[in-house]
């Protein structure tokens, strides 16, 4: 039977509409399915198997790394298994066991990485997350993005992306923020006495006056101060501990000392510092701490902080050696 041109017409717009419905049907299915799952939890079995959790692995397109529960703690095998901030972890666990789907976002893989969810093995943006129990048991994966504000995740074998909502997601792209660095900061008002050793000239101390300021101890009381914040600065050097990294102190081998400060606190625990300058000339830290009155809580709080900090060099802003250390000619005038 010959067509006729009107009924050509008919059966091409016919397998044109097929052809549409076929593309939305293979792109779209997800999506309405999806508007049912809106406000159900991603993870819902998380909750009840936190206490398992012994394994996070995190992949970015910059490399993976591991968070491992060892018999002491958490720790991050790629940083010589150095010990991580429990809040970290409690805070990744809460983030994802608490996550619910908002809304269905794109599926175009060209816009993920405006999300955040870039696959990351193709140097995309997102961060892959996996979380287990160390023994081959897997209990959540997910790629996970942020954007102005707002936490998106999709599952790395779907291009569905959702909003979700739920407890805050800690930073996943940096591995040296899941690391418990903080060992030696002490509050500006608890610090009662410094002892300051410069790489040149004499050493000296700074104590409190009676309106709780600072000023130079014996054998250089009477000298005057250059500027009115000169010795708080000094004084107040591990309220600033801020440092950015970490090794085993056995890497630096050549390091050269860049003074040394001791911080007493009201407490009586004495906080020692050891500055050094490796061969590329990076500032680096080395910390221990003793008692000074013999109190059995500051001997203990002592003990804590040199089994944290024992055999690590800390990695620091240039200018704490030379706001922590200087000369005393540089912060006092002469006689």
């Amino acid at each position: 039977m010959k067509l006729t041109r009107s009924t050509k017409l008919v059966w091409w717009w016919a397998v044109a509409g097929l052809a549409l419905l076929l593309a939305v049907a293979a792109g779209w299915p997800s999506s309405t399915r999806g508007a049912s799952d809106e406000g159900k939890a991603v993870f819902p079995a998380l909750g009840g198997q936190a206490g398992e959790i012994a394994l996070i692995m995190v992949t970015t397109r910059e490399g993976a790394y591991h968070l491992v529960k060892d018999p002491g703690g958490w720790v991050l095998t790629e940083m010589h298994r150095y010990p991580v901030r429990d809040d970290r972890i409690a805070e990744l666990v809460s983030a994802t066991a608490s996550m619910r789907r908002a809304q269905t976002m794109t599926r175009d893989p060209r816009k993920l990485d405006a999300l955040g969810l870039g696959d990351p093995a193709r140097a995309g943006t997102g961060a892959l997350v996996e979380i287990g129990n160390g023994q081959g048991d897997v209990f959540a994966t997910f790629i996970a993005g942020y954007k102005s504000g707002r936490n998106f995740i999709r599952t790395p074998d779907d291009l569905q992306a959702w909003e979700v909502t739920g407890d805050p997601m800690p930073p996943l792209h940096s591995p040296a923020r899941w690391l418990d660095l903080d060992v030696a900061r002490i509050a500006a008002a608890d610090i009662d006495a410094v002892d300051v050793q410069p790489v040149s000239g004499p050493s000296y101390s700074l104590v409190r006056d009676e309106r709780g300021g600072w000023t130079l101890d014996q054998p250089f009381e009477t000298r005057g101060e250059r500027s009115a914040s000169a010795f708080e600065t000094v004084a107040q050097t591990l309220s600033r501990w801020s440092p950015n990294d970490v090794v085993p102190l056995d890497e630096l081998e050549g390091a050269l000392g860049a003074g040394s400060q001791s911080a007493t606190t009201r407490d009586g625990l004495r906080v020692r510092v050891d500055f050094m300058r490796d061969r590329k000339g990076a500032s680096w830290a080395r910390v221990t701490a003793a008692s000074s009155d013999g109190a059995a809580g500051s001997k203990q709080a002592a003990s804590a902080l040199n089994a944290r900090a024992a055999g690590w060099a800390y990695r620091i802003p240039d200018s704490e050696i030379t706001l922590g250390a200087p000369p005393l000619s540089v912060i006092a005038s002469a006689d």
